[in-house]
């Protein structure tokens, strides 16, 4: 009875050694290879967001990396984060909230004015307003 009980205990040890090794090693996609891109301009994700954050991000948010957004809109300002990496914010119609761009290069270029389709995962929604990361130009 022991030895059934060990070899039980291995199997699943083994299986839960197999699985992290898996999801560890499990190759990051990107936007543009998500299985579903969808269209939207900044200031109708940000009104989602604002009137439903629940539903807007069952409609929105990147689970497992399944769904990606292409969102248009101008940019209002162009900053680095604190890895050095290109933020671009897009006008919302809020002069508070933006649609906060991480690009995936960090090379990236975009000139304030300047109108732009983004695709990326969206991340949520947070005081400072939408987010979107592993951004690329279209």
């Amino acid at each position: 009875m022991k030895r059934k009980i060990l070899y039980v205990f291995l199997a699943l040890v083994i299986v839960g050694v197999a699985t992290g090794l898996y999801m560890w090693n499990k190759p990051i996609k990107h936007p543009e290879d998500a299985r579903k891109i969808i269209k939207i301009a900044a200031s109708d994700l940000y009104k989602a967001y604002s009137a439903d954050e629940g539903k807007a991000n069952t409609l929105y948010l990147a689970k497992n990396n399944d769904k990606a957004l292409n969102v248009s809109g101008e940019v209002v300002e162009v900053d680095k984060n604190q890895d050095g990496g290109v933020l671009l914010l897009l006008d919302t119609g809020d002069p508070i909230a933006k649609v906060i761009c991480s690009m995936r290069d960090k090379t990236a270029t975009a000139q304030k004015g300047q109108k732009v389709k983004v695709i990326g995962f969206c991340t949520g929604d947070d005081i400072t307003g939408v987010r979107l990361t592993d951004c690329i130009i279209e």
